[in-house]
């Protein structure tokens, strides 16, 4: 059951939210080490049963820094206003949990993972408690497992879940792994533990109450992809089909210890970005042709074990382009054999998503040339058989397609991958990253009369094709 975390200062404010928060947050966690002023009474005239009142101490992550009597005093007095809970930090004496009937036995740890899993539980299991709930703190995706797969069926109902960067697998899970409680923010802006997802993202992105225990599991696997917006477009085609699947980001720097995560869930399959695209190739049991050529991966379908790479960006580019047409610099001639090039392109960058472009691109026909800022990425050009211009001669190229596989414009990186003085409206640009709006490359292309490719028709677009692959993978989660 999914339990909304209320952490505003203001009590009016407070109460507004607890007042609009939907049946489906079946309870409501009021903490009381955040308000201004935290008497419980006033909250205790709203659907009291489903109330959880917290008075966290700075030491275990929360806000009080009074009087530890004033602080049970607080606790009581919810309790005696007919609370249906309060949270008791493991540490403090069973005498203040009565019979131990509407009591949460809590323990914290802000900066790590307990080495001892169990052990620690069965310590909040013998405190006088109705609840056990565990908050910890995972470095890695390999922690996160430990708590996804737990068993939660020992003797008291269990709410254990992890906060920081590596959590939100475990809290959007935490349902079908058979937690009792699943805490969330009440309020975008005040979360009161880091990584906390909000009760919107919980019930309409992420829809916890639909997925029951063995759903389906997709994700992103990339670096630095909170921007991203594959987890709205894939969970909103799985809301509309109704089916018990969920997509989740993985935001890690190390490809092993997701890897470790996603075959023991098991998860059904995933999408591939920057930096891993290459090393994916290289991971997976068998590259589907589409992925063979590009020499990269961008969606991994999981078979048991068996990891199967495939490649819808350069599906995604080639019906794009077709899409566009031509230009006096590059034609499109279709025979018999299929849509053939002929015309320069100039590839910016180096990467995995350049290399796969530029050998779908070459089969194709297209004379392909390939830049880069640093000089030594001349050997990636060399390995896959395409000219190398250097960077301050990328004008020379005389293309008439120009594809920026950078992160150039976007996300920080400020400027243009190519003069936008040097862009005709005979062009076609094409641009892969994408943010909330135009890239500075788009609106230079856009001001200069180009035809353009932006990177969310990109996305759109293999994502689709993705779809159509998700919808073969049936393999679901086990965690209880």
């Amino acid at each position: 059951m999914l339990c909304a975390s209320i952490g505003l200062r203001d009590p009016v404010d407070a109460l507004r939210v607890l007042r609009r928060l939907p049946p489906q947050a079946h309870f409501v966690e009021i903490r009381l080490d955040r308000l201004d002023d935290p008497s419980p009474e006033p909250f205790c005239q709203n659907a009291v049963d489903r109330l959880i009142f917290t008075c966290r101490r700075k030491s275990d992550g929360g806000e009080f820094s009074g009087n530890e009597a004033v602080r049970l005093g607080l606790l009581r007095r919810a309790r005696a206003a007919g609370a249906g809970f309060i949270d008791l930090e493991m540490d403090v004496d069973d005498d203040e949990a009565g019979s131990g009937k509407g009591i949460i036995r809590s323990y914290h740890d802000m900066t790590g993972m307990p080495s001892d899993l169990a052990g620690l539980i069965g310590a909040l299991q013998d405190r006088r408690g109705e609840v056990v709930k565990l908050a910890v703190t995972p470095h890695r995706y390999a922690d996160a497992l430990r708590i996804l797969t737990f068993d939660r069926a020992p003797r008291k109902k269990i709410a254990l879940m992890a906060m920081g960067p590596f959590s939100l697998c475990t809290r959007v899970l935490s349902e079908s792994a058979g937690n009792f409680l699943t805490y969330c923010a009440a309020a975008a802006d005040s979360p009161t533990a880091p990584g906390q997802p909000t009760l919107d993202e919980m019930l309409h992105l992420y829809r916890v109450p639909d997925l029951g225990r063995r759903p389906r599991v997709f994700g992103l696997l990339g670096t630095g992809i909170s921007h991203s917006l594959s987890p709205r477009l894939h969970n909103g085609w799985f809301k509309r089909r109704r089916e018990p699947c969920v997509y989740l980001p993985f935001d890690t720097k190390g490809i092993d210890d997701f890897l470790a995560l996603s075959l023991s869930l098991p998860m059904a399959g995933w999408s591939v970005t920057a930096p891993f695209k290459l090393e994916m190739a290289r991971r997976v049991d068998r590259l589907a042709p589409s992925a063979r050529l590009a020499g990269s991966v961008n969606t991994v379908i999981a078979h048991g074990r068996k990891l199967i790479g495939y490649n819808t960006d350069i599906r995604a580019l080639i019906h794009l382009l077709n899409e566009t047409g031509g230009n006096p610099a590059f034609r499109i001639r279709r025979t018999t054999s299929g849509i053939v090039y002929r015309g320069r392109v100039l590839i910016i960058g180096a990467g995995g998503t350049a290399i796969a472009v530029c050998r779908a691109l070459r089969q194709h026909g297209a004379d392909v040339v390939m830049t880069a800022r640093r000089l030594e990425r001349r050997n990636v050009a060399q390995e896959i058989g395409v000219e190398f211009i250097p960077w301050n001669r990328r004008i020379q190229a005389d293309a008439g397609v120009i594809i920026n596989a950078t992160p150039i414009g976007h996300a920080g990186w400020r400027g243009l991958p190519y003069p936008g003085s040097r862009l005709f409206s005979g062009h076609i640009i094409i641009d892969f990253p994408y943010g909330d709006g135009d890239t500075d490359f788009v609106r230079a292309g856009r001001k200069a009369g180009c035809r353009i490719i932006d990177g969310k028709r990109l996305l759109l677009e293999q994502a689709r094709l993705q779809r159509k692959l998700f919808a073969q993978a049936k393999q679901a989660v086990r965690l209880s």
